[in-house]
């Protein structure tokens, strides 16, 4: 079992740090940002054996976004 609070402020973490590479490609437009962090955020919870459902993903990236310039 995982603690929710924990995984939530992971996926936060993650995010941030994908949003900063991405910033750096300026092609790359904010919700197309925020979609890919999102597919990679996903991603790595899989490989670490943790589900959630898209909407709490989408909310913890979202507020990881919150805090960046994009």
């Amino acid at each position: 079992m995982f603690n929710l609070n924990f995984t939530i402020c992971h996926i936060q973490k993650l995010a941030g740090h994908f949003a900063a590479l991405i910033a750096v490609m300026s092609h790359v437009g904010k919700a197309e940002c925020k979609t890919k962090a999102i597919r990679f955020v996903t991603a790595r919870l899989n490989h670490q054996g943790i589900t959630l459902p898209q909407p709490v993903i989408s909310a913890a990236v979202e507020k990881a976004f919150s805090y960046t310039n994009i």
